[in-house]
């Protein structure tokens, strides 16, 4: 028996102890996480778009030459993806990188490396290169996979994962992508919603789809996930076919896929330093940086719906007379501001689209001005042509709100992707067997 005694005080004071952590556990726990991302921060790996370093910029993953898709390669193909990302003011690091199969929920398969990878488990990211002629420096750094280190064996979702140096606990960045492999043909729309409660408000997703693959149990078997632009917050999933003829599988519902239209995507285009172009206010040099004041931005929630293309909420990185973007584009400080009477009092208001990886981190959060009675932000963004919008986290939801601030009008241009998986009892990973992507303008 141990003879190690403690005093009644002494108890007292552990209980109490005790008592707070539990409370301020519980606490953390019951706030949006979403919102407070950065509390979890460098130990704790997401399968999500992610940066543990905020060092790390203009994050991209999308198919070779084609900067502006989402990305997905097909299992087998010749196409390939490419990771890009800076890290501001550092020496070049021996970052390296792996893979992860995921569900269609986004949650890590029950596989081992070796059923869903042929190479090394871990590789390094060997093409790193230095800014050149930009106030702020920063390194390059670039992979396209499949490479000749490694090669996918399945199909599915995946995440790439990038370290410091093979150290799993140095998390730098993680971004999710996808293999297809081709057993249904999808054909769909994207429609102003059939719902009179919605008609004026939400954009309806309805298709069908053929499969290749003998299907025993539709119910069990198959799982479908639809997002909206690049979005993974208010993704629609776990919808069973409304009819099924044999190999076809019908999905056209009023009320079960259904996403707020929102409006039109904001832009700014800073690539040249010495004049304004469209979405930019003035330009001032100052503290060793360029300054981009933004136009200043007004609710439209309750404004009338106004046409303006965009790239539904995409970068693309570009600089006037430059001769390689990646490379001579600076980072710039972008100031935004939105006009609000007064603070939201049961959230927060963020600058959202790809240039938030999709997500919101509190880099992204915006700031009450009360003499200016505004919402602002200042951020470094890389030189280029960038789509926003404004996103309204209530507090305690996890998914945004774009028109709170936006307005929702059926009017509005949005691309819907629709993802078919497939997985049967004997079977341990969901296969991606299908992905078509519409638009509520453009007919497929």
């Amino acid at each position: 028996m141990s003879n190690i005694q403690f005093s009644g005080q002494s108890i007292l004071k552990k209980v109490i102890f005790v008592t707070f952590v539990i409370g301020y556990l519980s606490t953390l726990a019951l706030t949006n996480i979403n919102s407070d991302q950065d509390f979890f921060k460098s130990d704790y790996i997401r399968f999500s778009n992610h940066c543990y370093n905020d060092n790390i910029k203009t994050v991209k993953i999308h198919v070779l030459d084609d900067p502006l898709s989402i990305p997905i390669i097909e299992l087998s193909g010749s196409d390939k993806l490419l990771l890009s990302f800076d890290e501001l003011n550092g020496e070049v690091k021996d970052y390296t990188y792996r893979f992860y199969h995921c569900t269609s929920k986004w949650e890590k398969s029950d596989l081992f490396t070796s059923d869903y990878i042929d190479g090394f488990e871990e590789n390094q990211i060997r093409d790193a290169e230095m800014s050149f002629n930009t106030k702020q420096s920063y390194i390059h750094y670039s992979l396209s996979f499949p490479n000749d280190d490694i090669k996918l064996l399945l199909s599915g979702n995946y995440v790439i994962a990038v370290y410091d140096a093979y150290e799993e606990e140095k998390l730098v960045l993680t971004r999710r992508f996808h293999v297809i492999e081709p057993g249904a043909t999808i054909a769909g729309e994207a429609k102003r919603a059939t719902n009179l409660d919605f008609h004026r408000s939400h954009h309806e997703v309805d298709f069908t789809f053929w499969s290749n693959i003998p299907i025993n149990d539709p119910y069990q078997d198959i799982k479908i996930c639809v997002i909206q632009n690049g979005r993974w917050d208010n993704v629609i999933s776990d919808i069973s076919p409304k009819y099924i003829k044999g190999n076809e599988f019908i999905y056209d519902y009023e009320d079960e896929i259904l996403f707020p239209a929102a409006g039109e995507f904001r832009h700014f285009n800073s690539k040249d330093i010495k004049f304004a172009s469209e979405g930019i206010k003035s330009i001032q040099y100052r503290e060793l940086f360029y300054h981009f004041d933004l136009e200043k931005s007004e609710l439209r929630r309750f404004k009338v719906y106004k046409y303006k293309e965009d790239i539904n909420g995409k970068l693309f990185i570009d600089v006037a007379n430059g001769q390689d973007n990646e490379l001579e584009a600076d980072y710039v400080i972008s100031h935004f501001s939105l006009s609000m009477d007064a603070p939201v009092v049961d959230g927060n208001i963020y600058v959202f689209g790809e240039l938030s990886n999709w997500e919101f981190p509190m880099i992204n959060r915006m700031s009450y001005n009360y003499e200016k009675k505004a919402y602002e932000l200042e951020i470094p963004l890389k030189q280029g042509y960038y789509d926003y919008t404004y996103a309204f986290i209530r507090d305690g939801e996890v998914s945004a709100d774009i028109g709170y601030i936006e307005g929702n009008h059926y009017e509005t241009e949005n691309d819907y992707h629709i993802f078919i998986y497939y997985r049967d009892n004997s079977s341990r990973y969901d296969k991606l067997i299908g992905v078509s992507t519409v638009n509520t303008t453009r007919k497929n």
